[in-house]
């Protein structure tokens, strides 16, 4: 069908004038278009028959399905924020210059205090952003966790169980986003989600 197609379609472009020819082409063209239907039809009564293919039952796109997902998936967020403290803990390296720093910094606040999350601030030039107040001073822990030269803001968390860094943002990110990044990189092994 394909080849039909692009010959059909290089003929008629050769000879555009060509009502035979043009018609043809319109013709194969509505075949397809048919035949996509027919395939997206029969495709979707698969999926009714047979659920262990649907990924709309992994990750639903339905209003009312969603929603509950969405639900359910906040929920998460909240017991993976929550549980932080029993295996990492959560650093903010920033600029009290950088514009991203500024920015993200209230949001990263309020979702530590919503969340009851302590952060670690880290001030990489020696000035504090008013929501921390009591950073601390880089004295070359930021080059030690492997973050010298990386973007501002930058959001990790220390995993105490494997002595490693684990990023959940270089630059800002909305209260959701960060959420959302807390609960995969805590809970949910890679390739399990998507």
């Amino acid at each position: 069908m394909r080849q039909r197609l692009d010959r059909a379609r290089a003929t008629a472009l050769l000879d555009p004038r060509n009502d035979d020819k043009v018609a043809e082409y319109v013709a194969l063209q509505n075949e397809s278009v048919d035949r996509a239907g027919t395939f997206s039809d029969t495709w979707r009564r698969v999926l009714w028959t047979r659920p262990e293919l649907d990924y709309t039952l992994k990750r639903p796109v339905g209003n009312l399905a969603k929603n509950t997902w969405l639900d359910a998936r906040r929920e998460a967020q909240k017991e993976a924020a929550a549980s932080l403290g029993e295996r990492y803990g959560v650093i903010f390296v920033y600029s009290s210059t950088c514009p991203y720093c500024q920015a993200y910094s209230p949001v990263l606040r309020h979702w530590a205090d919503a969340n009851g999350v302590h952060v670690l601030p880290v001030t990489v030039d020696g000035a504090m952003l008013p929501e921390w107040p009591d950073s601390q001073l880089d004295h070359g822990q930021v080059a030690k966790m492997g973050l010298a030269g990386k973007p501002v803001p930058a959001t990790v968390l220390f995993d105490s169980e494997t002595n490693q860094v684990v990023p959940i943002a270089f630059g800002a990110i909305s209260a959701d986003e960060l959420g959302e990044r807390v609960l995969l990189q805590t809970r949910v092994e890679v390739g399990d989600d998507y």
